[in-house]
């Protein structure tokens, strides 16, 4: 690995303090850096001479918060691929469960009173899940019981009732 990888994976190890904007400022100062001191098709040991003279990773991201008066977030995401992945899923449940609500209105093979009690158990998920878990009120818990509880429950009870029916034309 030569010595400017090794460097960076070093300042984004310390960076995820720094806003987004700061990181990326920094690190275009470090290529600058580089590039204005070793120049085109530089050594190693001219690459190594120029950050040595920035000094190391973690001094330039203190630097940089004191310059810019930023406090270091702990809990901000340094990644925000999981933030986008976990939206897209509620996204997604969300709209699977509106539409297997349309599905199953549509369909004939479901009587109106399985139909009925399904979509009630969809809603009474949204409803129940805030009310008896404390841990989830407000608009978390909507969205866990709407988008999880409620059609998981629907899913079981339709589960059933295919058996029932089933069972009792046999």
């Amino acid at each position: 690995m030569s010595a400017l990888a090794a460097y960076l994976r070093e300042f984004d190890a310390c960076a995820h303090q720094l806003s987004q904007v700061a990181r990326l400022e920094v690190g275009s100062r470090i290529w600058t850096h580089c590039a204005e001191r070793a120049g085109p098709g530089a050594s190693e040991e001219r690459i190594r001479a120029a950050l040595a003279e920035l000094g190391e990773p973690a001094d330039l991201v203190r630097a940089e918060l004191e310059r810019t008066g930023e406090r270091p977030d702990p809990f901000r995401p340094r990644d925000l691929v999981p933030v986008h992945l976990f939206a897209a899923s509620l996204l997604t449940l969300g709209i699977g469960t509106a539409v297997g609500l349309v599905l199953l209105w549509r369909s004939p093979v479901w009587p109106r009173r399985h139909r009925a009690v399904a979509t009630a158990l969809v809603v009474a998920g949204a409803v129940a899940v805030p009310l008896l878990v404390p841990a989830l009120a407000g608009t978390s818990g909507l969205l866990v019981g709407a988008v999880v509880a409620g059609p998981a429950a629907a899913a079981a009870y339709l589960a059933l009732a295919r058996r029932w029916v089933r069972a009792a034309a046999s």
